[in-house]
């Protein structure tokens, strides 16, 4: 479909691909457009690459333009201008499973399929070459999970390594590929602020959160959210910035900080340039959202540098969060 016809209420549809009676289960796609990932209910995956149609030369109205005109009530021959460049490839197939959902990396590489059915011992596979390669390989990355059905997963902010997934037992994530996983649901006895074990059939990501309260704050960043089965539907803030007026308004809120040495082993350094005297507060997160340091400092007018040690912290991305007043800064290291 171009977006253009369905932005302006009048949707124009392509075909790509025509299996048959086959029936589709998942899809996505790469972010430039140019290739996109299908699974069949039958446990098939396709890809299938466009050719850069929809630039400055190719519209959605030379499309129609160029379609077969009616006869009568019949449609001519279903056609359009490069339909024959469109070339589809069966990358995987997972016999006898179904695919409950498909996403990937920026580059489109690195592609995650997670299955259902019960009675399985492997639950999600990983491709690190799904774009690239002739012959995509698939690899098992269930790991340590329960064996149980993964309905959805969401690589972080095009991350060819961050992912969350969203399973028979709530959220899970992973800072390292999918060599290990983590548990994230939050049983807090505030229900406010936790995510409940229960199946969880959609995770999606989404980059602001505007007017979050009614002073008009709002969030800048991986702001996650998921539907549950029975529990409703959850949203986390952990890996976003709040701001405490509108989005337009976030250069007054923002300041910058620097960290060194990145990648950290012991300790990592925390610059800043304060414009006064003052108290800061400073919060680690690992890039699944598990809050793994906070402490307050004081800050002198001028250039500063706190040391945080994270020698205990396991391998992986973190993001340094600070906020002093109403002002916010936020970077990302690497531990190793």
């Amino acid at each position: 479909m171009d977006d253009t016809g369905a932005l302006k209420g009048n949707p124009v549809w392509f075909r790509l691909y025509n299996p048959g009676s086959v029936g589709f289960s998942a899809i996505t796609m790469t972010e430039d457009g140019k290739t996109i990932f299908a699974a069949s209910q039958g446990g098939n995956i396709y890809r299938i690459k466009v050719p850069s149609v929809w630039d400055s030369t190719y519209h959605y109205d030379d499309t129609i333009t160029n379609m077969p005109p009616k006869i009568g009530n019949v449609a001519g021959p279903y056609t359009y201008p490069y339909l024959s460049s469109i070339t589809t490839t069966l990358i995987g197939s997972y016999s006898g499973r179904f695919v409950t959902d498909l996403s990937c990396d920026a580059t489109g590489d690195v592609l995650l399929v997670t299955l259902g059915n019960y009675g399985n011992n492997s639950m999600i596979y990983k491709s690190t070459d799904a774009v690239t390669a002739a012959t995509p390989s698939f690899t098992d990355i269930t790991s340590n999970l329960p064996k149980m059905p993964v309905y959805s997963s969401l690589c972080l902010y095009g991350s060819a390594s961050k992912f969350m997934i969203g399973t028979e037992l709530g959220i899970w994530g992973t800072e390292n590929g999918g060599s290990t996983w983590t548990e994230l649901n939050m049983m807090n006895t505030d229900p406010s602020k936790w995510h409940p074990r229960v199946a969880t059939y959609e995770i999606i990501e989404k980059n602001e959160f505007a007017n979050a309260d009614v002073a008009g704050g709002g969030y800048r960043g991986t702001i996650v959210y998921t539907g549950t089965h029975g529990r409703g539907t959850f949203r986390s803030t952990s890996l976003a910035q709040y701001f405490p007026t509108g989005t337009a308004n976030v250069d007054d809120h923002t300041d910058k900080i620097q960290l060194y040495p990145n990648p950290s082993t012991d300790n990592v350094n925390i610059a800043y340039d304060a414009k006064e005297s003052s108290r800061v507060n400073i919060k680690v997160y690992s890039l699944t959202g598990a809050l793994v340091y906070t402490d307050n400092r004081e800050v002198n007018a001028g250039n500063n540098v706190m040391k945080v040690n994270v020698s205990q912290l396991t391998p992986g991305g973190y993001v340094v969060y600070m906020t002093v007043g109403d002002r916010k800064a936020s970077a990302s290291f690497i531990k190793r």
